[in-house]
């Protein structure tokens, strides 16, 4: 969840507010992070000794 104009929003409603036109995810080895707009929303980093540090990432968008 996350926090836009005093309101606390999921990831699609806070996309609607913010009128999103550009997104990004990088994944960078064990660290992932996505931005909308150029802000980060969600920067990630997975320590667990069996994290992935290659393969596929699937993305799915919804209208």
């Amino acid at each position: 969840m996350e926090v836009y104009e005093g309101k606390v929003c999921g990831l699609d409603t806070l996309c609607k507010m913010k009128n999103c036109s550009g997104q990004a995810v990088i994944a960078d080895g064990n660290r992932i992070t996505y931005k909308i707009n150029g802000e980060v929303t969600t920067d990630m980093t997975d320590n667990s000794p069996n994290a992935r540090k290659d393969g596929v990432i699937a993305l799915q968008m919804h209208a």
